[in-house]
């Protein structure tokens, strides 16, 4: 069997080196994530609106009931 201390050093750099990559991917994404935020648009900023489409008028008398 090999030597203990090896497997142990091993297994140290190993939770040293994906520790370091894991902080490294969480700091890379979190600066991107802060750089991204979109501006909010503001619809009611339309002074005057314009319509689409004519109005639909559908013909009644007065005397027609409902």
């Amino acid at each position: 069997m090999p030597n203990k201390k090896m497997y142990i050093r091993l297994i140290s750099a190993t939770v040293f080196m994906l520790s370091s990559v894991l902080f490294a991917t969480c700091s890379t994404s979190k600066s991107g994530v802060e750089k991204k935020t979109p501006e909010p648009t503001s619809t009611d900023s339309v002074k005057e609106f314009v319509p689409l489409h004519p109005p639909v008028v559908i013909p009644h008398s007065w005397k027609d009931a409902k």
